[in-house]
């Protein structure tokens, strides 16, 4: 699972691995889970949570848009950013946060793997 070689590649690769960690995971899901599952620790901000769950919503449509034909961010192959994208896509499931058709499908792909599945059942 290998980043790709060529710049233009690697380029793209680091795009989506940003995209997940940033805008999708630390932009949105971090506040979600910080003032909501531990707000005993950080303080109730519902406004905040509200807030964020919206830009999640938008940031599913940016997603939706640059997942290109194949069935995985990179295309054809599985590499760390599907790992990066399936996590926050979970996440965001597990907080009751609908996802677009588009990344459902996605989704169901991506956690049908064996790998996914082996680890998933240990």
């Amino acid at each position: 699972m290998q980043p790709p070689a060529d710049p233009a590649g690697r380029s793209r690769y680091d795009m989506w691995c940003f995209f997940c960690m940033m805008e999708l995971d630390a932009d949105t899901m971090y506040i979600i889970r910080r003032h909501g599952e531990l707000q005993s620790i950080y303080g109730d901000a519902p406004n905040a949570v509200n807030a964020a769950r919206e830009i999640f919503a938008k940031q599913a449509q940016a997603t939706v848009q640059r997942l290109g034909a194949g069935p995985y961010a990179m295309g054809e192959r599985f590499t760390g950013a599907d790992i990066l994208l399936t996590t926050c896509l979970t996440s965001a499931l597990r907080r009751d946060i609908t996802l677009p058709d588009a990344l459902g499908n996605y989704l169901s792909r991506s956690t049908a793997r064996g790998a996914y599945q082996r680890d998933r059942s240990q």
